[in-house]
């Protein structure tokens, strides 16, 4: 009997998928993940976010700025941003594809490919913007966030499914979008590092050179916004600490512009990296004692899963919905709302009882490979219809 010949695999769309530093990564990883997983039967292909410096890009963004009134904070939420970015896609995406959109909005054109061609959105998320510009900025007399919302709830009205980092994006979906509870997968995320780069970094130990006092204690934050990432609470910390104990601290901070920090002798700047600087990065992640994000919202808190990926312990604020991450062994939970004394009096227990960041180490080591992306492309694509049986 002649086997029957196998159907041609659904194409799925990576929308960002083009560049790790789109949406945190999370996009670009996904992508190589699908590519690379043997449980899982599509043809992957990219649907590519662009730069604002890519051609046509510039006028769109003026246009913007005069019908917003200067309104510049969201423009790489907007229908005209995603319009842009999609222009070719009804052209080039068959009927029947399905769209993995690592943003919150898709635009007119993303909408469209939904009603006229027969897609299958899906949307992965770490927030909705309702979630992000009511914490981060606040939509009060500002219009045009309004009509940034109102865009994300017409492209969430389309969606298929929705695949998100934890419940409270989940709640956020049910509550202030009317979302079926059966419509949402609550999947987590993986490690945004590349897998060569985890091995190689790994391999070179936490081998720091020292200064004089063996005892000296190495902080890192990773994160362009200081203010949101707590930077200046710690550096607030550190400042209350007595001079000797100040001189054993050094805290590194990757991501800020350099000239955002305030001028300390125990604070070293590295300003935002990029290309391949990302991989000295790593080593620096790799040798600090502790990776610190003392953060008062977060959708969720990547740089925590790249330290512990790379075997470095974490303190971190208790943020809400990050119970299970706060319970890997080598994390250090924080109270929120962050008070400076408190703080200050954790660095000084950290300073005095290195035998217990040693501890810390040797935990997080032993469970450096629980945030891999296998189970969760797995997950997507028995929800898609896209797993190879």
């Amino acid at each position: 009997m002649q086997a029957r010949p196998r159907p041609r695999p659904k194409t799925v769309y990576v929308y960002g998928g083009n560049d790790p530093h789109f949406h945190s990564g999370r996009a670009s990883a996904l992508l190589a993940s699908f590519a690379a997983s043997d449980h899982v039967d599509p043809d992957t292909r990219v649907l590519p976010l662009n730069y604002i410096r890519t051609r046509y890009m510039p006028v769109t963004v003026l246009r913007y700025l005069v019908e917003n009134r200067g309104g510049r904070a969201g423009f790489l939420f907007s229908d005209a941003y995603h319009n842009r970015c999609l222009r070719d896609a009804p052209a080039s995406v068959p009927d029947g594809s399905l769209v993995i959109s690592s943003a919150q909005n898709v635009g007119d054109v993303g909408r469209t490919l939904v009603r006229d061609k027969g897609v299958k959105l899906y949307f992965y998320l770490d927030a909705t913007l309702r979630q992000y510009w009511g914490a981060v900025v606040g939509t009060k007399g500002a219009d045009h966030l309004r009509r940034l919302l109102e865009s994300e709830r017409l492209s969430f009205k389309e969606a298929a499914g929705f695949f998100v980092y934890h419940e409270g994006v989940a709640a956020a979906l049910r509550d202030d979008y009317g979302v079926p509870r059966d419509k949402i997968a609550v999947i987590g995320r993986g490690v945004t590092i590349r897998p060569d780069h985890i091995a190689a970094v790994r391999q070179e130990g936490h081998q720091e050179p020292r200064p004089a006092s063996d005892q000296t204690l190495t902080l890192m934050t990773v994160g362009k916004d200081a203010a949101r990432k707590g930077v200046f609470k710690v550096i607030e910390a550190i400042d209350r600490l007595p001079e000797a104990e100040r001189r054993r601290i050094r805290y590194v901070v990757a991501g800020p512009d350099r000239s955002a920090l305030p001028a300390r002798a125990f604070v070293e700047p590295l300003g935002f990296v990029t290309g391949e600087g990302r991989r000295a990065l790593l080593t620096r992640m790799r040798r600090a004692d502790l990776g610190v994000l003392l953060s008062e919202w977060e959708g969720l808190p990547g740089s925590v899963y790249e330290f512990l990926t790379l075997g470095t312990p974490c303190w971190m604020s208790d943020l809400p919905h990050t119970e299970a991450l706060r319970a890997h062994p080598g994390v250090v939970s924080e109270p929120l709302p962050i008070d400076g004394a408190r703080v200050a009096e954790r660095l000084r227990a950290f300073l005095h009882d290195p035998a217990a960041l040693r501890d810390l180490r040797q935990r997080a080591e032993s469970q450096w490979d629980a945030f891999t992306w296998g189970p969760i492309v797995q997950t997507m694509s028995d929800v898609m219809g896209t797993s190879r049986r």
